[in-house]
């Protein structure tokens, strides 16, 4: 059943340029992780040799954004704050220091480089954790990235906004055309990247492979393609099968889903009022597919969890915070099973049906052990930052011993 929806889903040419151009981005951004990290660590470096204070440790050891502002800074992330605008190329625009936390600027660049990105990436702690996004904004407004041409970085990002934000989910061939053409002139300049020359191959693999006929059982490339002259001696070569084409579909989804309810969840109005439309087709694009909806059953309850508060009063925003940040805690995947989270006389625990379930007394406690366990089970992300779980809202779990999160 689920290689038949997926089949008639690959059938509509549009759907599928838009499912290959969000995994050329997927793609992409593997490319980009260890090449915006070795350059924040080098930056970082310099700007700790070439500032005598920076070296010092924060004065207070607490100082913090409040919402998007960084109040009353101490003396040293006062200066910090002021060499990091000086190195963005847009020191106008906002800032977003939600994502940051300053007393750990002077040893950690990986917090600084989150300065120059989207908000949202308060819990991110390495570069491996950034979408294509995150990294392409830190490339385009961070000046240490002065080796790659601005202009094309923002026209990336512009074909990635507009795959990310379309509401139907597909894109046409003269779209997919223009795309690859950006895509190769960036990847070109960062021909001196090592990793960058298989991203740049496995990007024109991707655009010329045929996903419904690999889906089949057969390899070949689209025989009226819209890459006249990209095709491939590699492409005979890319083994494709039901199982990735549906991996690969699953994580672009997911990372729309997360961007989509991160914005729901925003207490600015501004922010919220952005993809209403986007999230509500993308919630009813889900349903309209058996398949994606049982996959994404955990992330339509959510949706429809913050729909019900909406019709509310409003109240106990931070509620929705923290059961967004369960999500990545208790996911799932093609290749794993269904992870619920339970609850009987004897406590709570995750329910994954292979194996003897750990029992907790408290839900903090659960949440506490996966989050710190150091080798969690396939599928499971273990949470990097400390939640407030005190507000985890009675109203989604109430009613049912076995609910999803």
């Amino acid at each position: 059943m689920v290689l038949e929806e997926l089949t008639v889903r690959l059938n509509d040419r549009e759907y599928t340029n838009w499912l290959k151009a969000g995994r050329c981005l997927l793609i992409l951004k593997t490319g980009l992780h260890p090449f915006t990290d070795h350059r924040m660590r080098a930056h970082h470096r310099d700007l700790l040799n070439q500032h005598a204070l920076l070296s010092t440790p924060c004065e207070t050891s607490s100082c913090k954004p409040i919402g998007n502002k960084l109040s009353s800074p101490c003396g040293v992330c006062s200066e910090w704050q002021k060499v990091i605008l000086r190195h963005h190329r847009q020191p106008g625009a906002t800032i977003n220091w939600a994502n940051c936390f300053p007393p750990h600027w002077r040893t950690d660049h990986w917090e600084v480089a989150k300065a120059y990105m989207p908000r949202g990436q308060a819990k991110v702690r390495r570069a491996d954790q950034c979408d294509a996004a995150a990294l392409l904004n830190l490339i385009n407004y961070c000046r240490c990235f002065w080796s790659v041409d601005p202009k094309l970085v923002r026209q990336v990002i512009q074909f990635r906004n507009e795959l990310m934000h379309s509401c139907e989910l597909r894109v046409k061939d003269d779209w997919i055309r223009h795309y690859w053409r950006t895509l190769k002139h960036f990847v070109q300049q960062l021909s001196d990247v090592p990793q960058m020359a298989t991203v740049g191959q496995q990007i024109e693999d991707m655009l010329t492979v045929d996903l419904s006929i690999c889906v089949s059982g057969v390899d070949r490339v689209d025989s009226a393609g819209p890459l006249e002259g990209c095709e491939s001696d590699f492409v005979s070569q890319l083994e494709t099968s039901a199982e990735k084409v549906s991996q690969w579909e699953t994580e672009l989804l997911q990372e729309m889903l997360q961007e989509y309810l991160h914005v729901a969840a925003e207490e600015d109005g501004d922010a919220k009022a952005q993809d209403p439309e986007q999230l509500k087709r993308l919630q009813s694009f889900l349903q309209a597919n058996k398949d994606l909806r049982e996959r994404f059953s955990t992330e339509l309850q959510a949706i429809n969890s913050l729909e019900v508060k909406e019709r509310g009063d409003g109240s106990d925003k931070r509620s929705r915070h923290t059961l967004l940040d369960l999500l990545p805690c208790i996911w799932k995947a093609p290749h794993v099973l269904t992870y619920r989270l339970q609850h009987s006389d004897s406590g709570w625990y995750l329910q994954d049906l292979r194996n003897r379930q750990e029992k907790f007394g408290t839900l903090e406690s659960l949440i506490d052990h996966y989050r710190r366990a150091p080798s969690p089970p396939v599928g499971m992300a273990p949470l990097t930052d400390p939640l407030d779980k005190t507000q985890i809202p009675n109203y989604f779990l109430q009613g049912t011993n076995q609910s999803h999160i």
